[in-house]
């Protein structure tokens, strides 16, 4: 089922000093709070091979054309982030197709993801 964010929580989630703040939709997704009420994101597919990979894919629907960036940041079995990767990627979501928003992480650490999605303005 299609969770839509609109009523959705803020996140304690880390921004830059110029970034919007973001919103927690599911409980390892956040989005920039203005996009959270035009995307509905469905249940995360996730396939580990524990300590050699992890591979995320977020189904993700919008209710208007919108072009995202996000990135997918990855921790250890201790909730430490791992520098694997972070850089943000692009992708337009739109009402007529459905998108993923996915990675997949090769690294003996990897232990959970969390996905940040912001405007590509």
């Amino acid at each position: 089922m299609l969770l839509l964010c609109g009523a959705c929580m803020l996140a304690a989630c880390t921004t830059g000093p110029d970034e919007p703040p973001l919103t927690t939709v599911r409980p390892d997704v956040h989005v920039e709070v203005e996009l959270a009420p035009l995307l509905s994101f469905d249940t995360p597919r996730v396939e580990s091979e524990p300590g050699v990979l992890l591979r995320v894919e977020v189904p993700v629907r919008a209710a208007e054309d919108v072009h995202v960036r996000y990135r997918f940041l990855f921790v250890d079995g201790a909730d430490v982030s791992l520098a694997l990767d972070p850089a943000w990627r692009l992708q337009q979501v739109s009402p007529a197709l459905p998108a993923s928003l996915e990675a997949t992480v090769v690294s003996p650490d990897v232990a959970g993801w969390r996905l940040e999605v912001r405007s590509a303005r």
